[in-house]
């Protein structure tokens, strides 16, 4: 297990919908896009040390299980465990050993913890153009230029440079910003 320091925590949708439905209890620490600094660490870590600046995912799968072997690790019986405790808004977060080995990852000294922080959402988007199989010449549509949407439009742009991306959302700013980053 790894101990961190908080240095950066993005606030999700998920955080906002518990706290919106009374998903939350007493005591309960939301927070699960985290940048952290290793403070601590359980015997026999040897690939991370004191100071390291990480990141983690707070769900991770077995890797084993047929689910997990047929591509489908989000339905993987242990993926919904959280594997971080408290949560990343507390000020320490203890990373359990299954997401320090399969998932924590260091982060280079030119990435800076405002860009590492997008990690975790930014995997989600790129699992979604994977899986999405789009054809490298194709034109992809993204319904809303929010945060979750430019960051869909950056990946598409990085992961597909030949793919035409439409973004569609109401607001001419965020428009104009989706074009200024690259939308068609």
């Amino acid at each position: 297990e790894l101990l961190l320091r908080l240095r950066v925590v993005g606030l999700c949708g998920t955080d906002l919908f518990k706290l919106d439905t009374g998903a939350t209890h007493d005591g309960m620490v939301l927070g699960h896009e985290l940048v952290g600094e290793v403070v601590a660490m359980g015997d026999g870590i040897s690939s991370f040390a004191m100071g390291d600046r990480v990141v983690v995912p707070h769900h991770v799968p077995c890797g084993e299980c047929l689910l997990c072997l047929r591509g489908s690790d989000t339905m993987c019986e242990v993926f919904r465990e959280n594997l971080l405790s408290p949560g990343g808004f507390a000020e320490y977060v203890l990373v359990r050993a299954r997401a320090v080995r399969q998932g924590a990852q260091r982060i280079p000294p030119h990435i800076h913890d405002e860009a590492a922080v997008f990690v975790e959402p930014a995997a989600c988007v790129l699992r979604g153009v994977h899986r999405a199989q789009i054809p490298g010449d194709g034109v992809c549509v993204v319904l809303g230029a929010g945060s979750m949407g430019l960051l869909h439009l950056l990946v598409l742009r990085a992961r597909c440079p030949e793919v035409r991306v439409v973004m569609v959302d109401p607001q001419a700013e965020r428009r104009a910003f989706a074009l200024s980053l690259g939308a068609a």
